[in-house]
């Protein structure tokens, strides 16, 4: 690591495969390291489509590039594309400096990863789901790292990949200027949200008030 500024985990780009690869590597090395990049909308290595927001998210949480040709996407493809890495940029310095939490789901069909700020002042939360959730009860998401005794504003960042009109309606509620909520009750108690459908993820912004 003193000769490398970043280090390539897999040639796999179906991004779910990516979520357990770069866990994996995640136990050894930081995301500032990890090359991830946002691979094309079908992966030519599992024939598996997945939606521009699992894939950008899922690059979010490592050395962030686009490995695919951009060129065949529509107005709205692009300006999707625009947001995620927007949200890339506004947030990379605490993703390449906060301390890094893995947050498991209570199923097997997806997983979270949180980083931290180390003075607890902000957090950045990805919630990724790649099979139906096995509970009709809501995501139960921990984010240890919080100051107890402080106040924060949680916010599901947008482009909001809902997947459902009810599973939407819920995601809206916390988005826009979010919920106030104390940090001992997200670390202790939890967030309660809605699962998500097959093949969504989520960002969730956490800033102390």
């Amino acid at each position: 690591m003193k000769r490398c500024e970043r280090f390539w985990t897999s040639d796999q780009n179906d991004a779910i495969a990516r979520q357990h690869i770069q866990r994996g590597c995640s136990l050894f090395f930081p995301p500032e390291v990890m090359g991830a990049h946002i691979g094309p909308s079908r992966s030519h290595q599992t024939g598996r489509a997945i939606p521009l927001g699992f894939r950008a998210g899922t690059a979010m949480f490592g050395h962030m590039g686009i490995e695919w040709d951009v060129r065949s996407l529509d107005e709205d493809g692009r300006a999707e594309l625009r947001a995620h890495l927007d949200n890339y940029k506004r947030h990379r310095a605490l993703i390449h400096s906060g301390d890094l939490y893995r947050i498991p789901f209570e199923d097997a069909g997806g997983q979270g990863w949180a980083v931290v700020a180390p003075d607890g002042a902000e957090a950045l939360v990805s919630l990724a789901r790649w099979v139906p959730a096995q509970y009709t009860a809501a995501e139960l998401v921990r984010v240890p790292g919080l100051k107890a005794d402080a106040d924060y504003r949680v916010r599901v960042l947008p482009p909001i990949a809902a997947g459902s009109s009810e599973i939407a309606a819920h995601l809206q509620d916390w988005a826009g200027d979010g919920k106030v909520i104390g940090g001992s009750v997200i670390r202790e108690n939890g967030l309660r949200l809605a699962p998500t459908m097959p093949q969504c993820l989520n960002l969730l912004h956490i800033e102390r008030v």
